[in-house]
């Protein structure tokens, strides 16, 4: 009974153990009958690592986390090379093209050299020009001279018609890149707090990569605004540029990954009671293959006292040990011998004593009894 009791404690601990990093508590709904009946069916050991420990037991104190969007790249409609959307890359890819065709164009304009080389003053003096064509055109409003008009005629020849149109292709291309840039830096990841604990690291990572790879986008991005407006200041002439190149390929394997973790993430919401009961079978498994060493030997020790009750029961004939049993038997049949021997005798004594008297039987036994 000891042997099976300290056996039974061992069961008692490890439930005890269960319950407070399973539900950080000493549940009563699992117990001593629960243990027994899960090592029963254990199969083989199986030791957590601190770490895995300590994320099973974190897994089972959380709760179910909101579902996550996933994340899609936008897409364009600037009628850059068709009437239908395009996608990000493809809309990044077909600026920078468009960017080295703008930069290769020039406006067919008798430049005037102080507003080519002074690009603050040919802005100041185009803006000017407008407003004193809208005011009557006349007499300027900073000097009160009116202007000459071989003068009106350089300025005309400079900003003329076609330099108008390439400003607007530029302005364009300027403000669709802006859109683009604007469009990558508000894609929007969840941080890796919102995702189930053991899909933080890999998420971590890949979302580390994601963003420092955003950057090297944006910096691309804002290579290319930044020719187009020097181009604003250098209409009349054509040049061209080293523009910086970009890699989609780390992106799309990166923002592939992701969706991944977060399409594991929103099954795992969905099945999260499933993902509860793995976690504590886990924890049960640990805690129920750290005392199979010591249930073994308490199995053994148990099997030893039995053998040790049954030899003393039953006897060993090898050993040339009779059983309890045996020998109670033998000890009932000795005592009829014994009762059917007093038995004879006091018969043979009566017999005598009938055959020759009783007064000389007395006096043979005590002669007898003297003589002894």
């Amino acid at each position: 009974k000891k042997a099976e009791a300290a056996r039974g404690k061992l069961f008692t601990d490890a439930a005890r153990k269960i319950s407070e990093t399973g539900f950080g508590l000493a549940a009563r709904s699992y117990n001593k009958t629960k243990a027994t009946r899960a090592y029963d069916s254990l199969g083989g050991a199986q030791i957590l690592s601190v770490e895995d420990l300590a994320l099973a037991s974190a897994s089972m104190k959380q709760e179910a986390k909101p579902k996550l969007q996933l994340v899609e790249l936008p897409k364009f409609n600037f009628d850059l090379l068709s009437y239908e959307e395009i996608t990000f890359f493809d809309a990044l890819s077909a600026y920078k093209g468009r960017v080295k065709d703008l930069l290769a164009k020039s406006a067919i304009s008798d430049a005037i050299a102080r507003l080519t080389e002074r690009p603050d003053i040919a802005h100041w003096v185009e803006q000017g020009q407008v407003i004193h064509a809208q005011n009557g055109g006349k007499v300027c409003e900073y000097c009160l001279q009116e202007m000459p008009k071989q003068r009106q005629a350089e300025l005309a020849a400079h900003f003329n018609r076609s330099d108008q149109d390439l400003k607007k292709e530029v302005t364009a291309a300027l403000s669709n890149l802006e859109v683009i840039r604007e469009a990558i830096q508000g894609i929007s990841f969840a941080g890796k707090e919102l995702v189930y604990p053991e899909l933080r690291e890999v998420y971590g990572n890949q979302l580390r990569g994601i963003l420092k790879e955003e950057d090297l986008i944006v910096a691309h991005i804002s290579t290319l605004i930044d020719a187009l407006e020097g181009k604003l200041t250098r209409r009349n002439e054509r040049y061209d540029m080293k523009l910086s190149d970009f890699n989609k390929e780390f992106w799309c394997e990166a923002l592939d990954e992701i969706n991944s973790i977060v399409l594991i993430h929103n099954s795992e919401t969905e099945a999260f009671q499933n993902r509860i009961d793995a976690a504590f079978s886990k924890i049960e498994k640990h805690f129920l293959s750290d005392i199979e060493s010591d249930v073994s030997a308490a199995d053994g020790n148990i099997s030893s006292l039995a053998a040790t009750i049954t030899e003393c029961v039953e006897g060993d004939p090898k050993k040339d040990n009779a059983g309890i049993e045996t020998l109670g038997n033998r000890i009932i049949e000795n005592r009829a011998k014994l009762a059917n021997t007093h038995q004879a005798a006091v018969q043979m004594s009566e017999d005598l004593a009938s055959f020759l008297g009783a007064t000389i039987l007395s006096s043979s036994l005590k002669a007898m009894a003297t003589g002894l």
